[in-house]
């Protein structure tokens, strides 16, 4: 049972725990003492007195009433000093408990000491999990050599007809946590009839994450979509069981893509116009405007200066704006010596002698256009040149899978309004890039931060990118890209050499070409294959033949009826269009990606450095704290310093101690007298005191009982102290003790009055 009291920090609550429990302790003593005096009998033993005494001066009464203990006069100024102080430091004691406490609140989490800690699955609550595909245990790693022909046997296998991974296969790729075998898609469908021991992507967005920005975690992946390093991590969301979370790090296998997008310098220029159902409608004609696209093309087929696993994209790209803008400049009759800055070239939308390739639904939108427009046969052809790969050539490590595409940029306003307010007659424009995007894979180590590892939502993680150089791997075949969809991964070293492999050592894969053949059956984007690792080419596809009327599977990209798309269309834009419109391909490619693959790979134990508590403390709050600490050291270092040099030693305090008892005062056996004026006492031996005078039963000095009532010697001495209160509280009493203990001045005294 607990009881819970909210809006007290621990620090107050403590102040308040001590606060009461000083007043009880307070009261409860005076309440002790108000009912000892109440029912003490008035006659005990000396030694009970003296215990009394102890317990009835020790009570606030003293203090309250201004009784004769409470008084603070004394004879010297050490005496004074010394009195007060301990008056200060009575009450000081409960003022700093309940004070110092305030000071204290929660401090930040500490880094601890590393240590292994076993880790455990943690879900992920987000729609990505709801929407995959739950018994990933039925999933099916299987894959069918050969194109439209017969079938042919994939690597490792000799029967054509065999769909399962050959075991040297598995082997080799399994050899280390980063490969192909350690992924899956998210939704997948077995067709035994079809194709047995293989498991087909469902292609589709469950959740996209497009508009979010940073690194973080989703069911099966990390993911980061920063405009610098954007890709995925395959790794199963396992953390460390520590209380309150702590740091690691972990390598995982990251694909990163890149794009490189070259400005064709022609432009989109429309007007908008409203159409018949009251939304913005581009007019019935649009221009291609030349910006240097046209009078500043170039009259040769750019080279290629590298190529394979040191490709440059931008020179791939490039390539394709030349070839592009050459098959455009030739539909619309346009020549290098004709055409100049600003040159307008318009086309009607309904004009059947110039079709053109991309309906006018593409147009006021970011959406992806062919690389040729004007011309379908010609299409290929460029798209080819970009590349340099087709589906017939050999699929091996060198055969990079390149993606080349045209680009509609964002529209911008170029009539000076508000390029968020859609104002019929207003005008608008869109450039035109080319891009070309491949897939980069490398070993990335990602640190990960929890302050509680039993959710993802408090998980934080970066990354650094990192070049380590590890041993890569592609299977090596003489098939063709259409006939196989090649293994890629990191192999163990062992591996480096192997005659069925391609191996390079190195930072980081370009990864190889793959085939992925748009099915259109149903109205859908459906590309073929069962190969996970050959996923990165079906996204590709997906971003460069996007379109929404069709591709209802995928999430509509042109931001067609989602501001906050348009929105973050335009900031990618804003400072670079040329790495703008790169950033917006990858963007998508991340998006496509993150919601059809998962990652699998799980990692048993993983050193961890676990947060642990801290306090922290307010200064101000501790100065009753300082004061009494100060107070303690200094009377502490003195007391110390005279006991050690045996100044002051602990019979002499024992004996003073019982010579000022109540009780040996009163039966007469206490060294305490009268200061006698004819008795020459040595300071530095004995301690004078002022003391009400008290005359002690000359004729009976040895008595152990004291009666109140009884004695008249003390109804007389009451007597006295009542009417020479003024006189008394003068008299000077010594304690007639040296510093050695003995009572050496007291013997002297009693012989002299003798």
């Amino acid at each position: 049972m607990a009881l819970n009291i909210p809006g007290v920090t621990s620090g107050e609550a403590t102040a308040i725990i001590n606060a009461v429990v000083a007043f009880l302790s307070i009261t409860t003593s005076a309440s002790i003492v108000v009912l000892i005096i109440f029912y003490m009998p008035q006659t005990h033993t000396a030694l009970t007195w003296s215990s009394l005494a102890r317990t009835l001066h020790a009570s606030l009464w003293p203090l309250f009433l201004q009784t004769d203990s409470s008084a603070t006069t004394a004879t010297s100024l050490v005496m004074s000093t010394l009195t007060y102080l301990t008056l200060a430091t009575t009450l000081l004691v409960p003022i700093t408990s309940v004070i110092f406490p305030l000071g204290l609140h929660q401090g930040p989490l500490i880094k601890g000491r590393p240590r292994e800690v076993p880790t455990r699955y943690v879900l992920d609550t987000s729609p990505l999990t709801l929407s995959k595909t739950p018994d990933r245990s039925t999933f099916q790693y299987g894959r069918a050599c050969g194109d439209f022909g017969p079938a042919l046997p994939c690597p490792g296998n000799e029967n054509p007809n065999s769909t399962a991974y050959a075991p040297s296969v598995i082997n080799t790729f399994t050899s280390t946590p980063h490969g192909p075998f350690t992924m899956q898609f998210r939704r997948f469908l077995n067709s035994p009839s079809y194709q047995p021991n293989s498991s087909f992507c469902l292609w589709g967005t469950a959740q996209s994450i497009f508009l979010r920005e940073g690194a973080f975690v989703v069911d099966g992946l990390i993911v980061d979509t920063s405009t610098e390093h954007p890709g995925i991590g395959f790794w199963n969301q396992t953390l460390p069981d520590v209380i309150h979370g702590g740091t690691w790090s972990e390598d995982v296998l990251w694909l990163e893509p890149m794009t490189a997008c070259v400005n064709t310098n022609i432009t989109l220029d429309y007007v908008l116009s409203a159409s018949a159902s009251g939304g913005p409608h581009v007019s019935s004609s649009f221009n291609f405007t030349d910006r240097g696209g046209f009078y500043g093309l170039i009259d040769n087929d750019p080279p290629l200066a590298k190529g394979g696993q040191d490709l440059d994209l931008y020179e791939h790209a490039y390539r394709g704006a030349v070839w592009s803008n050459a098959y455009a400049m030739f539909a619309l009759n346009a020549t290098r010596e004709s055409s100049f800055d600003g040159k307008i070239y318009t086309v009607r939308k309904n004009d059947t002698s110039l079709p053109i390739l991309f309906s006018d639904y593409k147009i006021g939108k970011a959406s992806d256009i062919p690389l040729v427009y004007f011309n379908e046969t010609a299409q290929m052809e460029a798209v080819l040149r970009c590349q340099t790969v087709s589906s017939q050539d050999i699929a091996n490590i060198t055969n990079v899978h390149i993606a080349c595409g045209a680009f509609l940029g964002p529209p911008l306003r170029t009539d000076g309004g508000d390029a968020k307010v859609l104002d019929e007659g207003s005008r608008w424009r869109q450039q035109i890039h080319v891009c070309a995007s491949t897939t980069r894979a490398s070993i990335q180590t990602v640190t990960f931060s929890s302050n509680d590892t039993s959710n993802l939502d408090h998980l934080l993680v970066t990354r650094q990118p990192t070049e380590q150089s590890v041993l890569w791997a592609v299977e090596k075949t003489n098939m063709t890209i259409s006939q196989v969809e090649v293994l890629w991964g990191r192999v163990d070293n062992r591996f480096e050499g192997d005659p069925s492999l391609s191996t390079l050592r190195r930072g980081s894969l370009f990864l190889p070409a793959a085939y992925s053949l748009d099915d259109t059956i149903g109205g859908a984007w459906y590309p073929v294959g069962t190969n996970p690792a050959a996923a990165h080419a079906n996204a590709w596809t997906g971003v460069y033949t996007f379109d929404p009327s069709r591709d209802r599977d995928l999430f509509d990209y042109t931001g067609t009826s989602n501001s906050a798309i348009q929105a973050k269309l335009r900031w990618f834009m804003v400072d670079n269009p040329d790495l703008g419109s790169s950033h917006i391909r990858n963007a998508i490619w991340t998006d496509i990606m993150t919601n059809n693959v998962i990652g699998t790979r799980t990692t048993p134990t993983v050193l961890v450095t676990p947060n642990e508590l801290s306090v922290a403390y307010k200064l101000e709050y501790a100065i009753p704290g300082i004061i009494l600490c100060l107070i303690w050291l200094t009377v502490f270092l003195m007391s110390l310093f005279l006991l050690s040099t045996r100044m002051l030693r602990f019979h002499y305090i024992k004996s003073v101690l019982n010579h000022t008892s109540i009780g040996r005062i009163v039966v007469g056996t206490s060294s305490l007298r009268t200061h006698d004026q004819s008795y020459p006492v040595n300071d530095s031996e004995t301690i004078p005191l002022r003391h009400t005078s008290f005359k002690t039963s000359e004729q009976n000095p040895d008595a152990s009982i004291v009666d109140l009532h009884g004695d008249s010697s003390y109804r007389h001495q009451r007597h006295e102290r009542n009417h020479g209160a003024d006189r008394t509280d003068d008299t000077l009493v010594t304690l007639l003790l040296n510093r050695r203990g003995t009572n050496k001045s007291a013997e002297h005294l009693m012989s002299n009055s003798e």
